[in-house]
């Protein structure tokens, strides 16, 4: 006769056996395309250069991405970016940008859309804040490739700005997909840069007309901040915050949220 201890530890190769034979990936919400280490799909974001030059920044958040799998009676697989803003300015002409990595079912593709939560430029030599209309909520290219499981595809998604009406109409801008740029099979010079989230103490910082910068204790260099920049709470010298921030081509930091501590959560956690 064996003793408990024996039988849970039976129990527990078996379940450890069971979960590598069907694969973590199929834990994740049926439908939602799971991110694995071998990837088959890459989704690159690009601008080609049109109204790009009126903008200091130009950036994009990206709630979704949908893909249809086969023709129009096919299976759609919709998963979340892994970078969820971009801006545009620094992508411009043959500059792309990974959004996505990952592994999706073999087979012909059709369409890509892209759902976007919203779209604000800084304009150049005014500061304006403008919000960038879309024709829709989100962005569609049907252009057709192909995935197998043993090549990894880059597909480039091509985007522009273009300006509509004129000054006496109060002009605005339009954010479209150039299906023409956009595909696999296009050269492109990949632009790097990722997500990081800090949190510190405030040791310094400027903050003028929404623009400036912030230096957290133990990071050498500041991280820009711009317009575009959500603060959550008053910066202070001294008070502890969590910063979410984008790496930049140059390597720097430009944070995208920024949350300030309530005085005494640290000490409630302890």
């Amino acid at each position: 006769m064996f003793g408990w201890p024996r039988v849970w530890a039976t129990v527990s190769i078996v379940l450890a056996l069971a979960l590598m034979g069907f694969g973590l990936h199929w834990i994740l919400t049926p439908g939602v395309a799971p991110v694995v280490a071998q990837a088959n799909f890459r989704l690159l974001l690009s601008d080609e250069e049109n109204a790009i030059g009126d903008f200091d920044s130009l950036n994009i958040w990206i709630a979704s991405i949908g893909l249809l799998h086969g023709g129009e009676s096919g299976s759609w697989i919709e998963f979340e970016p892994e970078t969820q803003s971009v801006d545009l300015t620094l992508v411009q002409g043959d500059n792309a940008v990974e959004i996505w990595r990952g592994q999706i079912p073999e087979g012909q593709y059709t369409k890509v859309f892209i759902f976007v939560d919203h779209v604000s430029g800084v304009l150049g030599g005014t500061g304006e804040v403008v919000i960038v209309k879309l024709p829709s909520g989100r962005l569609q290219i049907p252009t057709p490739f192909e995935v197998s499981a043993d090549s990894l595809v880059d597909f480039v998604y091509d985007l522009t700005v273009v300006a509509a009406g004129n000054e006496q109409s109060g002009g605005r801008y339009i954010l479209k997909p150039q299906i023409g740029q956009s595909g696999s099979g296009h050269e492109f010079n990949e632009v790097l840069w990722g997500k990081m989230e800090i949190k510190g103490k405030i040791q310094d910082f400027e903050l003028v007309d929404g623009e400036g910068w912030i230096q957290i204790e133990g990071y050498e260099d500041p991280i820009a901040i711009e317009k575009n920049t959500e603060i959550e709470g008053t910066l202070k010298i001294g008070v502890i915050v969590e910063v979410e921030a984008v790496v930049q081509p140059d390597g720097s930091l430009l944070a995208t949220e920024i949350e300030v501590e309530e005085e005494g959560e640290e000490e409630d956690e302890d």
